[in-house]
């Protein structure tokens, strides 16, 4: 007995999420520096943060299911939604920090903190679709 499989594969174009935030200092706050000074910033990685957070085989599956079977429609909920996941990694309270400070906001910052302060790096955030 033998079986002729008689189906093709969806046809899909290679679409890219990018993700960006575009501050100056986005560096210096996700991967921690030294100043010429001798202050130290840690690095307070989101994207990590979120990586680890994030169930994308069970998320793309779901999306997958709720869209009518389509991987376009798919990939772009799960990653729209993973973005979401990122900026609440910046606006959530987890980032511990030695000192307590005055932001620029005028807010007193305790440990742990989130890495809000004048909103300009989390409000940077953008994500576009690239095929």
């Amino acid at each position: 007995m033998s079986w002729k499989l008689e189906w093709n594969l969806p046809s899909t174009k290679t679409m890219v999420a990018r993700y960006s935030w575009t501050t100056d200092y986005v560096v210096f706050v996700h991967e921690g520096a030294v100043l010429r000074n001798g202050t130290r910033i840690p690095a307070r990685p989101w994207t990590w943060v979120a990586i680890a957070e994030y169930d994308f085989r069970h998320q793309f599956a779901f999306f997958y299911n709720r869209s009518g079977t389509s991987l376009g429609d798919a990939m772009v909920s799960t990653a729209t939604e993973f973005g979401g996941v990122m900026q609440d990694a910046i606006a959530s309270p987890i980032w511990k920090w030695d000192n307590v400070t005055v932001r620029k906001s005028g807010e007193i910052a305790y440990s742990p903190r989130n890495i809000l302060d004048t909103k300009e790096l989390y409000n940077s955030y953008n994500l576009v679709f690239v095929r």
